[in-house]
C-alpha cells in the first residue's frame, strides 16, 4: 500500500485529460498516470512522503525538499485546467472526510509548509481571487 495523491479535473472529459496530461509532461516536465475518467495521479508524491509517515497522524510528514516540485505540479496541472479541481493525498483504499474549499494560492501554501491533510479532499478553485479556508 502506498500514499496515492490524485487530481479530479470537475466536469473534464478523458480526452480533455489525456490532453492536458500531454501538456503536462511535455511542457513542464510534470510526472503523472492517468488513473481513468477525469482523474490524474501525481507520482512525485510518492518521492515526496518521509519515511516517518503516519497515516493516522492529522498531516502527511513529507520531504521538505520535495515539496517545491510538488507545489509546482499541482500548479501547472491546475492553471491548464478549464475547471476547479480536486486535490487528495490518501493512503491506498482509504477515503477523505474533510473537504476543503481554497484558492490555488492557498493549495499551494498548505504544499510549501507540508500540511497536506491524510483525509483531506481540496476543492481547488478557477475563480481569480477565490479564498477558502486553509486547516
Amino acid at each position: 500500500m502506498s500514499l496515492i495523491m490524485q487530481m479530479h479535473f470537475l466536469g473534464a472529459d478523458e480526452a480533455a485529460v489525456k490532453a492536458l496530461a500531454k501538456r503536462a509532461t511535455t511542457e513542464s516536465g510534470v510526472r503523472l498516470a492517468i488513473r481513468g475518467d477525469s482523474t490524474i495521479e501525481l507520482t512525485a508524491a510518492h518521492d515526496a512522503l518521509a519515511n516517518n509517515a503516519d497515516w493516522n497522524a492529522p498531516y502527511w510528514s513529507m520531504n521538505p525538499d520535495a515539496l517545491p516540485q510538488l507545489e509546482s505540479e499541482v500548479r501547472t496541472l491546475h492553471k491548464l485546467s478549464a475547471s476547479d479541481t480536486l486535490l487528495s493525498a490518501l493512503w491506498a483504499g482509504e477515503s477523505a472526510t474533510e473537504r476543503i474549499s481554497l484558492s490555488l494560492d492557498d493549495m499551494a501554501a498548505i504544499i510549501r509548509a507540508g500540511k497536506i491533510g491524510t483525509r483531506s479532499q481540496y476543492r481547488i478553485s478557477r475563480r481569480a481571487g477565490s479564498g477558502g479556508s486553509q486547516p
